[in-house]
């Protein structure tokens, strides 16, 4: 089992990505990132087969969710923001853990 991985993007603005195919990925610590700076999420946890749920992470100025959690067929909570305006395509595509109140 891979542990929950810590990561500082305060100089970045894209974790687009950064854990996509990691299928043994069960966790991963809040990700913190430049305050009050978009960023994206692209396909940030596609395929992630093991994981079950998202850190509580600011998700406020995240800008793109497209792909973000593809194929993430065991994810069951997800509390994302009211304030993210667009989620994606295919955002949830093949989530089957997924309830419909959990977004």
């Amino acid at each position: 089992m891979i542990g929950c991985p810590f990561y500082n993007f305060t100089s970045a603005s894209s974790a687009a990505n950064l854990f996509s195919y990691c299928r043994e990925l069960r966790c991963v610590q809040p990700l913190l990132f430049k305050p009050n700076t978009a960023w994206s999420g692209a396909s940030m946890f596609m395929y992630c087969n093991k994981l079950r749920e998202l850190p509580t992470m600011d998700w406020s100025y995240c800008n793109n969710l497209s792909n973000a959690f593809k194929g993430c067929t065991n994810l069951i909570n997800v509390n994302l923001p009211n304030t993210i305006q667009t989620i994606g395509t295919h955002a949830f595509e093949g989530c089957s853990s997924l309830g419909l109140s959990s977004l």
